[in-house]
């Protein structure tokens, strides 16, 4: 099976295998998707996550990230079969991570769910 296949069907896996962190005992992994970002094949992998508001904010400032007003625009338009703008965020969260390569979080609309850009 291919890994991005595995992946999808295996979001909770995919998660510790990539970034290498765990999440908070009530924030769960629902969905993985993945793409290719630039000229150098550099993969992005994004999750989506459920849990309570603070229970989001608090993973993404435990992982380094920061509120950023200028993060919520870099939400991309089409992920997880959802049209998605800055409007439909109440928080975005960016950081510089290893190898000069930003990490993104947008809290959606509702408070309950999340999307990292790993």
């Amino acid at each position: 099976m291919a890994p991005r296949l595995y992946w999808q069907l295996n979001p909770v896996r995919a998660f510790a295998s990539l970034t290498h962190s765990m999440l908070p005992a009530d924030v769960n992994v629902t969905a993985y998707a993945a793409r290719m970002e630039d000229n150098f094949f550099h993969q992005t992998h994004y999750f989506l996550l459920s849990g309570s508001e603070q229970s989001l904010r608090a993973f993404a400032t435990n992982s380094g990230l920061v509120e950023s007003e200028d993060a919520r625009y870099m939400l991309p338009t089409h992920l997880f079969n959802q049209t998605l703008a800055a409007a439909d965020t109440i928080a975005g969260y960016e950081t510089e991570a290893d190898k000069g390569r930003d990490r993104w979080f947008w809290i959606l609309s509702g408070g309950d769910r999340a999307i990292y850009a790993y």
